[in-house]
């Protein structure tokens, strides 16, 4: 009676097992197998080195002139420590957001860079340490983490070689952006201005 009641137990691991294998394999997938509607590369290179664990899909050039004229693309920062638990959790996750500009919802996922973790601004193949990446067009916004430099108390820093001063970036501030709540550096006027120099907060138009 025993033997004609477990014989399924075998069968059922094996199961298992090539369902852990499937959801691995699903999970570790690249941008690049997962895209909607990309379907060529659009940044005018031809090609990466292999060392870069992103090829560079699209820019987001089209939002560029409503947002800030002076880059040429969108990028957001997080602590390492944010940046560590999205790794942790959230990576090649899919989440649906809703608008009254999309009421069927879009579909982003959040890619973190396996190699985040190497903090030396020397892996500069690697810069970008997450993507949240729109599936249907490809277009990203590029996430970086900061960190706290090594034996420079209230100094931080992140792998594109950018230094911060900790007080310039925290507490953060509550502001809008895009119809959106946000938060922003503390001292985000100084940012800006050493960034882009001091007449990126006045000037209104650029190369024009």
């Amino acid at each position: 009676m025993v033997l004609r009641g477990t014989w399924w137990l075998p069968l059922a691991l094996v199961a298992l097992t090539c369902a852990w294998q499937c959801a691995l394999v699903l999970g570790d997938a690249d941008f690049e197998s997962v895209r909607v509607l990309m379907t060529k590369d659009s940044s005018g290179k031809a090609g990466d080195p292999k060392e870069k664990y992103w090829p560079v899909i699209v820019l987001l050039l089209t939002l560029v002139d409503q947002i800030m004229p002076w880059d040429s693309d969108v990028d957001v920062h997080v602590s390492a420590d944010t940046m560590r638990f999205l790794a942790s959790y959230y990576n090649m996750t899919i989440h649906t957001c809703r608008t009254e500009h999309a009421p069927r919802g879009k579909n982003y996922m959040l890619e973190v860079n396996p190699k985040w973790v190497n903090n030396s601004p020397e892996d500069s193949l690697n810069t970008i340490d997450a993507r949240w990446i729109d599936m249907l067009s490809g277009v990203f916004i590029d996430i970086t983490a900061v960190h706290r430099t090594p034996k420079r108390p209230g100094m931080m820093f992140c792998k594109d070689d950018h230094h911060y001063r900790e007080a310039d970036l925290f507490p953060l501030r509550d502001s809008v952006f895009e119809d959106r709540p946000v938060k922003i550096p503390y001292n985000y006027a100084e940012l800006l201005q050493q960034e882009y120099g001091r007449v990126s907060l006045t000037r209104t138009r650029f190369a024009g």
